[in-house]
């Protein structure tokens, strides 16, 4: 996994996806230091030490190489929590059949279609 943005910002939230190329699921994020977001996450994948365990088994099933951070949108601050739960809903990141968000507090008990 390359880190292929050097963004950030005070009062501005970025919106990233990391995106598995093998079977095309995504994670979505916010963050106000996408840098960092990324040491973190990569970090913890190389450890096997993701709190998200799809994610994680993914990663050691299809290795580095075959996942991607990437930064898909900023927006004020204010919008942040807004925004990410679009984003989670129109890549239906909540549905294990895409994404793997469904752990998020947001999506926990909302019925899949």
């Amino acid at each position: 996994m390359k880190n292929i943005c050097r963004l950030s910002g005070i009062g501005i939230a970025y919106f990233y996806i990391i995106g598995c190329k093998v079977n095309d699921k995504m994670y979505v994020g916010a963050t106000r230091n996408p840098s960092s977001r990324y040491s973190s996450h990569i970090s913890k994948l190389r450890k096997n030490k993701h709190s998200n365990k799809s994610l994680q088994n993914d990663f050691n099933r299809f290795g580095e190489e075959n996942f991607v951070f990437r930064v898909i949108d900023a927006s004020t601050d204010g919008w942040r929590g807004r925004k990410e739960k679009e984003w989670m809903e129109k890549l239906k990141t909540y549905d294990p059949n895409y994404g793997y968000n469904q752990n998020d507090a947001y999506f926990r008990g909302k019925k899949k279609a």
